[in-house]
């Protein structure tokens, strides 16, 4: 039994596909099957099925296959400790975040982050909140950050940071004038929300379930992936949606006109780094949840007078 063998099944289970497998472990197909089948021969089990495809785990091969990330993880952590005897700061970090974060975040550290540490290759990729919890599970993403708490028992999560979800108003729509608005006040029928694949309409869902003001329902329908087009929306239709504090970074003074707080309660969100229970890059992740911190306004750090909405 080889390290090389347990990474080539582990790639297997990632992909369900020898070749692609094959290709993320930089060797040919016949290859890694060749040593699938040795290290199965040895240990006298199969441990995939691959007379169906996509190729699948057996009940036994499932058991290998948790025991050997177990094992991986553990090899890896010993060129990090060394990394961090060293004091050095390299390597490879990838990163899971979602849309909904995304603009608006990662051009607040990102140029700093590379500039400060040219030996790390920051590599980042747009999932769902779901998404990025499976991949830190199949050690495919280092790091995610996304809206917490997740609540799962093989996950830690550091809170990063508070962001409020804030009402976007067109001018001619009735709640424009009112200075003090409640989540009461908001009718849930004249609200453009985005598609339900993203946790941010959870959110949404969950702090106006109990709001009985429901307002003039439309004949259109329409959920987008991004908060701009909702507000795009909101003004064609004079009609309003909500949106994540961090948005006013990148938006115009004429449009932050258009925003305004809610009250009793202040709904937001909770921001948060998430890594399996047994991470290795904890140097590395220290680093980058430093810089993220260093460019978040201190007010969105308190969460003192803030309802936290839960996405799960």
């Amino acid at each position: 039994m080889t390290i090389n063998q347990l990474e080539y099944v582990i790639s297997v289970d990632n992909y369900r596909h020898f070749v692609t497998a094959a290709e993320k472990c930089y060797v040919t197909q016949p290859t890694l099957s060749m040593q699938i089948q040795k290290l199965e021969e040895e240990l006298g089990i199969e441990i995939f099925n691959r007379r169906i495809q996509p190729v699948v785990p057996t009940n036994t091969g499932k058991e290998i296959i948790e025991q050997a990330r177990i094992v991986i993880r553990e090899f890896n952590k010993i060129s990090e400790k060394v990394k961090i005897l060293r004091n050095e700061i390299k390597g490879q970090l990838k990163v899971g975040i979602i849309p909904t974060l995304a603009t608006y975040l990662l051009p607040l550290f990102v140029k700093k982050f590379t500039k400060n540490y040219p030996q790390i290759e920051l590599v980042v990729d747009e999932f769902v909140s779901e998404e990025i919890i499976q991949l830190l599970r199949k050690d495919m993403l280092d790091v995610g950050i996304l809206s917490t708490p997740l609540k799962e028992t093989d996950i830690i999560e550091i809170p990063l940071f508070y962001e409020k979800i804030l009402l976007f108003i067109d001018k001619q729509h009735h709640l424009s004038a009112k200075e003090n608005i409640k989540v009461k006040d908001i009718p849930v029928n004249e609200l453009w929300t985005l598609s339900n694949r993203h946790c941010f309409n959870t959110q949404v869902f969950n702090l106006c379930k109990k709001n009985k003001s429901m307002g003039k329902k439309s004949n259109f329908t329409y959920r987008s992936g991004t908060f701009e087009n909702l507000m795009k929306f909101s003004e064609i239709t004079h009609q309003l949606t909500l949106i994540p504090e961090l948005l006013l970074t990148s938006i115009n003074e004429d449009k932050r006109k258009m925003v305004r707080e809610i009250i009793e309660p202040v709904p937001a969100r909770e921001i948060g780094i998430v890594v399996h229970k047994s991470f290795v890059k904890e140097h590395i992740i220290n680093t980058m949840k430093e810089d993220i911190l260093h460019g978040i306004p201190d007010k969105m750090k308190n969460k003192e007078g803030l309802e936290i909405i839960e996405w799960k």
